[in-house]
């Protein structure tokens, strides 16, 4: 049975007050809907950090050092990025951090740049030493995306800054227990003589 003010077949009008998405705009017989702005687009303009810096630290090991190019430059791929500089520093826990060209790193960054590094553990051999540079990076409003461990770039939550103390505590009792077991493989020292004892016998012998 069709609605006495219908005709069977027809479908019921649509107008802009019940559709929203659309405006009516007649003109030589046609319908032109609205043009559409790509808001995804221009959100990711926005987004877009002024400058990239990449940081790898490394030890005596040139695959370790490749392997974090080659993540790194995969990231820049996928995320459509450039990098503008790379700092690339060989790692050893017994130098300062000057000498890990962290004074570098913080002076080359500025507001609203982002900062590109393998994981964790290349900012840092201690727990302490690693949440007090995120810390900075956060505070100055510095990006940092640690591509293999996507999950711990986010300091703004909880949730990250659990992540990043967990990945931090486990990298430095890593280091400790790697360090614990080269010394126990090493030979036990041999004692040191007393000099003063061995010229103290000599004389003694001499004498008698």
């Amino acid at each position: 049975m069709t609605h006495p003010t219908k005709r069977a077949g027809q479908k019921p009008s649509t107008s802009p007050s019940t559709d929203q998405g659309m405006v009516w705009l007649r003109q030589m017989g046609r319908i032109y809907p609205p043009k559409r702005h790509n808001m995804g687009a221009k959100k990711r303009q926005q987004d877009k950090p002024k400058r990239v810096v990449a940081y790898a630290s490394i030890s005596t090991d040139t695959q370790e050092q490749l392997g974090q190019r080659h993540d790194i430059e995969i990231y820049v791929q996928k995320e459509n990025l450039t990098i503008d500089k790379w700092i690339e520093v060989e790692m050893s826990s017994r130098k300062s951090q000057e000498r890990h060209r962290i004074t570098e790193l913080k002076q080359e960054l500025k507001k609203g740049d982002l900062l590109l590094v393998a994981e964790l553990t290349r900012l840092g051999r201690s727990m302490v030493e690693v949440m007090n540079l995120v810390e900075y990076f956060n505070q100055n409003e510095i990006s940092v995306c640690f591509v293999r461990q996507p999950e711990s770039s986010t300091y703004n939550n909880a949730i990250g800054k659990l992540l990043i103390a967990i990945y931090s505590y486990l990298a430095e009792a890593e280091q400790e227990m790697i360090s614990l077991r080269t010394k126990q493989l090493l030979p036990p020292k041999k004692p040191k003589a007393n000099t003063w004892d061995a010229r103290k016998a000599l004389l003694t012998r001499n004498t008698n």
